[in-house]
């Protein structure tokens, strides 16, 4: 027979929880690993460049590269050049998913359209965007245009692929709502 005034009580060990900086070194090392991985780049860069002795055009180091953004973040060149890019990108990603949607659309809708155009859809995009970029700017110049077309080309194929793949999976019963409401 068991008697419980007679039966020792066994506890599992007790176990020391980290001091201060070690729990907080526990708790955050998710969010250390980045800043650690940029100052380790950083660290080998620079050793790079003290070793091998590049010349600053070639690989400039990591001092010089502050000290140069530091001069345009002064003189507020940096937000011109900012401004240009944004501009670029709004108008590559404006032409491309314009025309990404208006396709898109006319592709999903109508599968014979599309029978047709896949082939050529496939083929174009199976060339790389790296090799397009320099006939671009071969044939458009170094200028606006050129960047807008591989901003284009960039955002043109997924946005593509999504609309047609949208407009296939609309539920049919949604169809038949939107008819029935003459919308």
């Amino acid at each position: 027979m068991y008697d419980a005034r007679n039966a020792e009580l066994k506890l599992a060990p007790v176990q020391e929880r980290p001091g201060g900086w070690q729990r907080w070194l526990h708790q955050n090392r998710g969010r250390l690993a980045a800043p650690v991985v940029l100052l380790l780049l950083i660290l080998l860069w620079a050793a790079l460049v003290a070793w091998q002795q590049y010349p600053p055009f070639i690989l400039p180091s990591p001092a010089l590269v502050w000290r140069k953004f530091l001069a345009v973040a002064g003189d507020g060149t940096i937000w011109l050049h900012v401004g240009v890019t944004l501009l670029e990108i709004a108008l590559g990603l404006a032409v491309g998913l314009s025309a990404a949607f208006g396709l898109g659309y006319l592709l999903g809708k109508h599968r014979s359209l599309e029978r047709i155009a896949s082939p050529y859809i496939v083929a174009s995009q199976s060339i790389p965007i790296v090799a397009i970029a320099p006939l671009l700017v071969i044939w458009m110049g170094s200028g606006l245009a050129s960047k807008v077309a591989v901003t284009a080309l960039i955002t043109f194929f997924p946005a593509l692929i999504a609309t047609i793949v949208g407009i296939r999976n609309v539920d049919a019963d949604l169809h038949d709502l939107m008819r029935s409401l003459r919308a």
